[in-house]
């Protein structure tokens, strides 16, 4: 018995299906993909350094917060100080390390130093307000600390 056209036909069509995709299918999603990647890779970039900057202002308050409260509860100064926020610091009170922040890598800052006395105020903060940014980026971000050791951070240069 003879095949019917309609049988003949549905295989040919099935058989085209299951070959997958020509070369020239494959040639344009990879070239799209590398179009969408060069359009948004810059962005990313951005993107990266604004958290890094944001992640660097956090953890210089949340240094600010714990020195202020150490030298509360010591009754003693408490202070740190670095060359540039990117380096990492170390809290200190009468020759003894109570924290060591880890160097914080492509951010970069002025130098300051902060110590708090016994009273929990602000005793020396040269260098402040502090501008904290990633190089040639516009990632910034401006640090300032009241005479009462409040620390607050706002997008931008100082």
């Amino acid at each position: 018995m003879a095949p019917s056209k309609i049988t003949v036909r549905a295989r040919r069509a099935a058989a085209r299906a299951a070959r997958g995709f020509t070369v020239v299918e494959l040639m344009i999603v990879v070239s799209v993909v590398a179009i969408l990647a060069s359009i948004a890779g810059p962005s990313c970039r951005e993107i990266v350094a604004a958290q890094r900057v944001r992640s660097a202002a956090s953890a210089l308050g949340e240094a600010l917060w714990l020195a202020r409260s150490e030298a509360l509860k010591r009754n003693a100064e408490v202070g740190f100080g670095f060359d540039n926020v990117g380096n990492g610091w170390a809290i200190q009170s009468g020759g003894v390390t109570l924290h060591t922040q880890d160097a914080l890598p492509g951010v970069a800052s002025g130098a300051a130093s902060f110590a708090f006395n016994a009273y929990g105020r602000l005793s020396t903060r040269d260098g402040v307000p502090l501008e904290i940014g990633v190089p040639d980026t516009a990632a910034k971000r401006c640090v300032a600390v009241t005479s009462t050791g409040h620390a607050s951070t706002r997008d931008g240069a100082c």
